[in-house]
């Protein structure tokens, strides 16, 4: 094999100066980025749902849809239930016309699913479909109650309550209707919250005249019809019974998920522009004691008017403090079609899972990569670092810090599912005191991601002469625009007066620490043009392409994957000490941060369901241990193949050539091969060497 062992004078020429290059932050490990063996592989399923080829990401923008159903339902009307115990939902779309189960359901479907409707509800049995169709609220409370108009407030008062967003299209056909009357149903998202002892439900998306929204609602204490039985109560024109058993002792009958049992149903229904609403109780023996039926009444579409009137049937003045509004108006959301970008592909996944973990050190420079997925329905991966000896930061997540993410970090928090006592915020490991963490996000169509950075303060967010003075961060944006995520670091200024929230697109410690060094100017600092050096402290990309790793039964193939979620993060800013070991934790959220996967790192025992309430979860009472260390040393992966074509040759050396003189480095190696701090002679010489069977450097 010849050698070319010596470079020419016009590429000596062009080393002068020359630092060696960076790891290319694309969401891909190459045999050159140096990560060397994982820190952890996972050994569970994926809760969250399986990528697989030919999934199609989500097809519209169900996220951004701010009409649809609003609901104000008191406890009292649900079992009296207590915000502390929480409640199970199970919502979804019913055709009038064959009483046949669409395919847009909470809390979502395979994507199977995407251009067929589940069938004849007898026949539906949720429990054999994978992942989960029912929600667990731990609703956060609020300080004030919305306005029941069918639209979504813009005062802030949802932020941080959405707990799930569309997958699927839909197949009740897409309004482009504006008026009233609607000429398709989609559910597109769903936001809870409570407040004065009555839950609060919005629900965006549409309703035509030929569907039915149903609310199956288990209060957790009562026990209910986890399969709907004969029997059943014929009001809103005997929908319940046609959804249950044929007949007395029949097997049918649409059966939920294990651990449901819906005890009570509401039905919405819309026609001539106008909201109609029942409620139907669902009593283990209907033989015995009957089911009752109660019509609550109408409000007209798009009016404002949430008050039902013309209410009939049992016991329906207990119902008087019901408030129902639909506004019918969305065109927005979800589309009718099952095209669209289908996987393996870099920015749509149908699924969420993290299937290992890989970490190094380089030059003050945190570099990782968490192989998985994330689905393109805004859940979040939520990383915890600990880099500082657990000297200052937080072993449990309390409960003012910083609003995060819509205020998801506090959602996690001491009483962040609204009730002070129960469920006093996520505790991690004994020995795990993260002071940094990060959140990653991505949905939408086209695919928009984000990232927030924040500091974790022992003593919560810094406070300056009585004002908060902390800064989060955050980046991102269309995908094809952000790709890498890159934290430019130009601006820092409020974004919130009324919470008085700084923020900045540049590193959060580091510009909080600046910031205190200029001063502390009453109501706040505004910053357009922070240092040079503040910028790309932070950079991160997802590539969604794996369809191997871990399914929804196995995960076996979880050691295979090779891309996923990459980031550099600069250790200064992160907060390291310099000495102390690096940890990192964390696990994968829902989208509004109220129900937690089994896919956490550092791994659960062997068959963990979903954590679910993230306040209630201890990860010290965990077996096992809840992050991975980082090593601070490492010795670079030596691969002689640089030009990554599958042979260690001639190629190689040309491609190092070339790029030591300044050339394009499509597969980013790092041209210093010899690990001497410089990319010169002596890297080509070490990689002619390897390639003829010398050792590594």
């Amino acid at each position: 094999m010849k050698i070319q062992a010596g470079l020419t004078a016009v590429a000596l020429a062009c080393l002068a100066g020359q630092a060696s290059a960076q790891v290319v932050i694309d969401g891909r490990s190459g045999p050159t980025d140096g990560y060397g063996a994982p820190l952890w592989v996972q050994t569970n399923p994926t809760g969250f749902g399986d990528n697989v080829a030919g999934g199609v990401g989500t097809p519209g923008n169900p996220a951004d849809v701010t009409r649809g159903l609003e609901v104000a339902i008191p406890f009292a009307n649900l079992g009296n239930i207590s915000s502390a115990a929480g409640l199970k939902i199970s919502v979804m779309l019913i055709r009038d016309s064959d009483r046949s189960i669409s395919n847009q359901v909470i809390d979502g479907l395979p994507t199977s699913f995407a251009a067929t409707r589940l069938g004849d509800a007898r026949n539906v049995n949720f429990g054999a479909i994978s992942g989960t169709q029912t929600l667990t609220l731990n609703p956060a409370a609020s300080l004030s109650a919305p306005t029941i108009d069918g639209v979504l407030d813009t005062n802030g008062f949802w932020t941080g309550r959405r707990v799930w967003v569309q997958n699927l299209p839909t197949q009740e056909g897409d309004n482009n209707n504006t008026g009233q009357a609607g000429n398709g149903s989609e559910l597109d998202n769903l936001y809870v919250t409570t407040f004065n002892n009555t839950l609060y439900l919005f629900l965006g998306g549409n309703l035509h005249a030929n569907n039915k929204i149903a609310v199956f609602v288990d209060d957790t204490a009562s026990a209910g019809q986890n399969r709907l039985i004969n029997g059943n109560s014929n009001w809103s024109f005997g929908l319940l019974q046609r959804l249950g058993a044929a007949a007395a002792g029949g097997t049918d009958g649409m059966t939920f998920e294990s651990g449901f049992e819906p005890d009570r149903v509401f039905f919405f229904g819309s026609g001539n522009a106008t909201l109609y609403t029942d409620h139907i109780t669902l009593p283990t023996d209907p033989a015995a004691t009957p089911g009752a039926g109660t019509y609550l009444g109408s409000t007209a579409n798009g009016s404002g008017n949430a008050t039902p009137s013309g209410g009939s049937g049992a016991n329906v003045t207990n119902f008087a403090d019901i408030r129902a509004a639909l506004n019918n108006s969305n065109v927005a959301g979800v589309s009718a079609s099952a095209s669209g970008t289908a996987a393996p592909d870099r920015d749509v996944s149908t699924g969420s899972e993290i299937d290992a973990v890989y970490g190094r050190v380089e030059n003050g420079e945190l570099y990782l990569l968490l192989t998985g997925n994330m689905e393109n329905n805004f859940n979040k991966l939520c990383l915890f670092l600990d880099v500082n000896g657990s000297t200052d930061g937080q072993n449990q997540l309390r409960g003012d810090n910083l609003n995060v993410s819509f205020n998801g970090l506090n959602r996690m928090g001491a009483a962040g599912n609204g009730t002070v006592g129960a469920g006093q915020g996520v505790k991690f490991d004994s020995d795990f005191v993260p002071n940094y963490g990060l959140f990653y996000t991505n949905g939408n169509n086209p695919v928009e991601a984000y990232i927030d950075a924040f500091v974790l303060r022992a003593n919560g967010p810094t406070v300056i002469s009585g004002f908060p003075f902390e800064y989060s961060a955050s980046d991102g944006g269309v995908k094809s625009d952000n790709f890498p995520i890159d934290f430019p670091a130009s601006y820092a200024d409020y974004q919130d007066f009324s919470l008085l929230q700084l923020q900045t697109n540049g590193g959060a410690r580091t510009v909080t620490d600046w910031a205190n060094t200029q001063g502390a100017p009453n109501p706040g600092p505004q910053y357009t043009n922070l240092p040079a050096s503040f910028a790309n402290l932070i950079v991160g990309a997802l590539d969604n392409n794996n369809v191997l790793g871990v399914t929804g039964s196995s995960a076996d193939g979880a050691a295979s994957v090779t891309t996923g979620l990459e980031l550099r993060i600069n250790l200064a800013e992160a907060g390291w000490d310099g000495a102390s070991p690096i940890k990192v934790g964390g696990f994968i959220n829902s989208d509004g941060f109220g129900f937690v996967s089994n896919q956490v790192i550092g791994g659960l025992p062997a068959n963990t369901d979903n954590l679910g309430e993230p306040t209630n979860i201890d990860f010290s009472a965990i077996a096992g241990q809840q992050y991975v260390v980082v090593p601070t040393s490492t010795t670079p992966v030596c691969d002689p193949d640089v030009n990554q074509d599958g042979n260690a040759d001639q190629g190689d050396v040309d491609y190092i050539i070339n790029v030591i003189a300044g050339g394009d480095n499509p597969t980013g190696i790092d041209p210093d091969f010899n690990l001497d701090g410089n990319a010169d002679q002596g890297d080509i010489d070490a990689l002619v060497n390897v390639i003829a069977g010398g050792a590594c450097p």
